[in-house]
């Protein structure tokens, strides 16, 4: 028998943290396959809408602990198609080297189930050799800074001190990041975990993709190197955390605008009658994270700092009559996001109503093209049910490759698979598309408008 040893190929999977420009690294990543091919780095396609392989653990976390965190997309596949379809991904391609990237990984040690969460990603990804990288910020710059983040986007009217206290009740990694990089240091072994210190002053160029790639060995040249320069995500200001949680709103269509307009001077007068955070609370946290700071310098020398820097939400000199006018500003804009979200109830029920008669008759269906649209139909609406044999798109970058499950094809290629029905899947060149497909398509094809 004559047998061949082949080498295990390299997955280097990037788990995070958040804050630390993973926004960018994965927007980089994502616009640079075909050149990061060049040099034997395989980046997987995403599925959803972000840039990030975020539905890698969401599909774990989903079926395992049946969680849904708010702002990231909902997951309707489970685990295994995900995860079998990455595996049969990375076997195709001619790379040696794969990158995965999504800072949900950060988050799986906070779960009841994480062992068993993390013996499936162990398991699925056994045949190669497998790379953990992470990034990390000192622990108290990493709360400030989520903290931000929890105001813009969840809402959230909590102090900060308060919600340290609740990392800190809970054992969150927020507060704890060693048993995070002890989570993947026992599952993939401690010489194959590298952690990186979060600090844009120390790398090349003060971005984290410059430091990125440096620690993969990619080389780029010079005329390119301006590709990895990518804007990262902005964070609140400190004296303006303060306003933020003013505007913020929790108003559902439930809720009377006179009940909405009680809680904005409720939730005013809690903020102006806050206490200061006790020093006991404050030392006791502080605490914790000078020595969350020494175990991590002590088991992977990483030296994280021992200049502890808890920001509290300051009193502005702000009047009740300010905080109003702030509070009821939040107001009007939950209205109108009110009136947003109505209007995409609506579109669900139209669209829906569209594709049903195609679902229930299987009807070989096209989706043209696969961009952001398609994504949000797929997530919103009854369009995963249908029969979907391939999807178009005029970027040759994407042909050969699969997108929901179905081929990616040139328009070309559509009467190739006779389709019954072509789903057009684009608000701006909705027009253009169709005068297209009614000089190639048969009569008998129907197109249906899904934008």
């Amino acid at each position: 028998m004559n047998t061949r040893h082949q080498m295990k190929k390299t997955v280097y999977l990037h788990v995070g943290s958040p804050k630390t420009g993973t926004t960018s690294l994965q927007e980089f990543l994502a616009r640079n396959t075909a050149s990061l091919a060049e040099q034997g780095f395989f980046v997987p396609p995403h599925n959803i809408g972000d840039s990030g392989h975020h539905e890698l653990p969401l599909s774990l976390i989903k079926d395992i602990c049946d969680s849904w965190y708010d702002g990231w997309p909902k997951i309707s596949r489970r685990s295994e198609v995900v995860w079998g379809e990455l595996i049969e991904r990375i076997n195709k391609s001619e790379c040696p080297n794969v990158i995965i990237s999504s800072e949900m990984f950060h988050d799986i040690p906070n779960h009841p189930y994480s062992q068993k969460i993390g013996e499936r990603i162990k398991g699925s990804l056994y045949e190669y050799d497998v790379r953990t990288i992470a990034y990390i910020r000192p622990v108290d710059k990493y709360i400030n800074s989520i903290y931000r983040q929890d105001l813009e986007n969840r809402n959230s009217f909590t102090s900060l001190t308060k919600s340290a206290q609740y990392y800190k009740e809970q054992r969150l990694v927020h507060l704890y990041p060693s048993a995070w990089l002890d989570f993947y240091s026992s599952l993939f072994g401690k010489e194959s975990l590298t952690v990186r210190k979060y600090d844009r002053s120390e790398f090349r160029n003060g971005s984290i993709i410059f430091d990125f790639i440096d620690t993969l060995g990619i080389q780029y040249p010079p005329e390119k190197e301006p590709d990895c320069l990518l804007q990262e995500n902005l964070s609140i200001q400190e004296d303006h955390i303060d306003i933020r949680r003013a505007l913020n709103t929790e108003g559902t269509n439930r809720q009377s605008i006179n009940t909405q307009i009680s809680n904005v001077f409720t939730r005013i007068s809690d903020i102006l009658n806050e206490k200061a955070p006790s020093a006991d609370l404050l030392s006791e946290i502080s605490s914790e994270i000078l020595n969350e700071h020494a175990i991590i310098k002590e088991r992977y020398g990483v030296d994280l700092g021992s200049n502890i820097n808890l920001e509290s939400t300051k009193k502005q000199n702000r009047d009740f009559s300010e905080y109003l006018q702030l509070g009821l500003t939040g107001l009007v804009i939950n209205q109108i996001g009110e009136v947003d979200r109505k209007i995409d109830d609506l579109a669900r029920t139209t669209f829906n109503t569209l594709i049903m008669p195609h679902v229930r008759k299987a009807t070989p269906a096209i989706i043209y093209p696969a961009g952001a649209h398609a994504a949000w139909l797929m997530q919103n609406t009854i369009l995963p049910s249908a029969n979907i044999v391939a999807c178009v798109d005029r970027n040759p970058g994407k042909h050969d490759k699969t997108r929901f499950n179905a081929p990616i094809i040139t328009p070309d290629d559509i009467s190739r698979y006779a389709p019954g029905v072509v789903f057009i899947a684009s608000p701006r060149f909705g027009e253009e598309i169709l005068e297209s497909l009614l000089k190639t398509l048969p009569a008998t094809t129907e197109i249906v408008f899904l934008s």
